[in-house]
C-alpha cells in the first residue's frame, strides 16, 4: 500500500530500537521505521499498514493512497535535492550567479484561480485580438488613395565654361635634350676670394 506524505524526507518511528546490555544480558532489539522517499512510501508488510493506519499523524503529516487517488501533497513538497549554489568564476573573481530560480509551490486553491483568471484574460485577449484583425483586413480592403505624380520643372543643365589652355613658358637657355636633373640644380654661388 502506498502512503503519501508532506515532507519529502519523512521518517516515522513506530517502534524504537533498542540497544542491548552485556551486563544484563539483554539483546538489542530492532525498531520498525518507515522511510518516505520523495514523499512516498510503499509498504508492503500488513503489520506496517496496521500500526500507519492508527499512527497520531496519519491523515495530517501522511495520507494512505485509498483515502486519495492522487498524490495531495506533491505541489507543496520540496525536492530532495538541494537547490545549487552556481557562480561562474572568471580570471580568478567571483562572477555572476547563474542559479535559475526554483519552482514556485501553490496551493489546490490558488491553482484553481490562477486557471480562473487566466481563462477569463485568454477571452479578453482573443476578442482584441479579433477586432484588430478584422480592422486590418477591412483597412487592406479599402482601395488605396493614390495621388497623380506630382511633376517638377526642370531647369535646363548649364553648359560648363571651356577651360583656358595653360600657358607654358619657355626658358630660351634651355638646351634641347638636356637632363631634367641639371635644370633642376639650384646655382651655385660664386666662389670669393
Amino acid at each position: 500500500m502506498k502512503f503519501f506524505s508532506k515532507f519529502s524526507n519523512h521518517r516515522l518511528v513506530l517502534r524504537p530500537s533498542m540497544p542491548g546490555n552485556n551486563h544484563t544480558g539483554t539483546a538489542p532489539t530492532a525498531g520498525i521505521f518507515v522511510k518516505f522517499e520523495n514523499g512516498v512510501a510503499d509498504v508492503k508488510d500488513q503489520a506496517v499498514i496496521d500500526m500507519l493506519l492508527i499512527h497520531s499523524n496519519f491523515g495530517k503529516t501522511f495520507m494512505a493512497e485509498e483515502q486519495t487517488k492522487v498524490d495531495p501533497f506533491a505541489a507543496q513538497r520540496r525536492d530532495m535535492e538541494p537547490e545549487h549554489d552556481v557562480t561562474e568564476i572568471q580570471f580568478g573573481h567571483v562572477g555572476k550567479n547563474v542559479n535559475p530560480k526554483g519552482p514556485v509551490s501553490l496551493t489546490r486553491e490558488q491553482q484553481a484561480v490562477l486557471t480562473e483568471m487566466a481563462q477569463k484574460m485568454a477571452v479578453e485577449i482573443a476578442a482584441k485580438m479579433i477586432a484588430e484583425n478584422n480592422a486590418a483586413q477591412a483597412e487592406m480592403a479599402k482601395p488605396a488613395d493614390v495621388q497623380p505624380p506630382v511633376e517638377m520643372p526642370v531647369e535646363p543643365a548649364a553648359e560648363p565654361a571651356p577651360a583656358e589652355p595653360a600657358k607654358v613658358e619657355l626658358n630660351e637657355d634651355v638646351k634641347v635634350g638636356a637632363s631634367v636633373e641639371t635644370k633642376l640644380k639650384t646655382p651655385t654661388k660664386p666662389k670669393t676670394k
